[in-house]
């Protein structure tokens, strides 16, 4: 019922109106972003291709190398309230195309990221066994805007977009990577705290109830988007004292020789040195860049046009020690 309804909704609305929107929207996303030197939009960015407002991008900080994917995305959620996709979708092949990866480095970075078919402890916990390199994964972050968004909500999305692009690496050393997923949590937000447990059951009086943690300190929350990103301003401008506070571990000992070279992403430690003005140590060399579009392709490529175009993508000059 619920889908027949929403069908019914898009055909009141009607194709027209709805494609009418998307192409402002797109018109609206792209003339921004190419704005912004730390966003590096993936695909085509050419005003007058048609296209869903669906949007593919990798964020540089300062020195050189990308911010985790799904780092951006847990900034996105936890500061703006905004919700967006973390990985390489379900496209492989061509978003390693888009990301810049030569045959040879997507090699290299298959052999690290073979499943560990020794991993007892998943295999003990009927888990399927995984890499625990799956943080070096490249991946981009993917932000869609709906047709129905008004334009304060766009403005706002964008906004926040911005922010994370510009100063979203200072948030870094308050997070916590997981090598064996790629998640990033923040240091306050540990996973046990969003465990269910028998013990919080009670029951009283015929009922049941549970004790819910409440967490302590809690500010009351922006009533506007205006009042989300002054929020979010104060939050940045306090990470370098944050980060006198509490200062990171050196995430730098999770990777040997190899592992350092295929990292294309920047730790919390480095983060914290650059905050600190401790910059020596920061990596800034990448071993993949995204490749530029200036214009659109054809609609209907066959495989020697494949083939054609893969051949003018600048191979990396990448050579791992082996």
């Amino acid at each position: 019922i619920r889908a027949g309804m929403a069908m019914k909704l898009k055909q009141a609305v009607g194709v027209p109106v709805i494609m009418d929107n998307e192409d402002k929207i797109v018109k609206t996303v792209l003339s921004f972003m190419r704005k912004i030197p730390e966003i590096t939009l993936l695909g085509s960015t050419c005003l007058n291709v048609k296209r869903l407002a669906v949007f593919s991008i990798m964020v540089r900080q300062p020195r050189g190398s990308y911010l985790h994917h799904n780092f951006v995305c847990a900034i996105l959620n936890d500061v703006f309230g905004i919700q967006a996709r973390g990985g390489c979708a379900c496209a492989g092949p061509y978003a390693q195309d888009l990301m810049g990866i030569s045959k040879e480095l997507a090699s290299h970075f298959d052999e690290v990221l073979m499943e560990d078919k020794l991993d007892c402890d998943h295999q003990l916990q009927n888990e399927d066994p995984h890499s625990s390199n799956e943080m070096l994964r490249p991946g981009f972050t993917r932000i869609t805007f709906p047709f129905f968004m008004s334009e304060g909500e766009v403005a706002y999305v964008l906004e926040a977009v911005k922010m994370v692009a510009t100063e979203g690496w200072k948030l870094l050393p308050q997070y916590v990577l997981n090598p064996d997923t790629g998640e990033w949590r923040h240091s306050s937000n540990s996973i046990y705290r969003e465990r269910k447990r028998l013990s919080s059951i009670k029951f009283c009086d015929g009922k049941m109830n549970i004790n819910e943690r409440k967490s302590s300190g809690a500010s009351p929350c922006p009533t506007d988007f205006s009042d989300c990103l002054k929020t979010a301003r104060s939050i940045f401008n306090r990470a370098r004292k944050m980060a006198k506070r509490h200062p990171s571990s050196d995430q730098s000992a999770m990777f040997d020789k190899q592992l350092n070279r295929l990292r294309w992403f920047m730790l919390p430690c480095e983060a914290q040195d650059l905050l600190l003005g401790q910059s020596r140590n920061v990596k800034q060399d990448v071993p993949f860049s995204p490749t530029t579009y200036l214009g659109s392709r054809p609609q209907t490529i066959n495989l020697l046009d494949m083939k054609r175009h893969h051949s003018l993508i600048v191979e990396s000059e990448y050579t791992p020690n082996r």
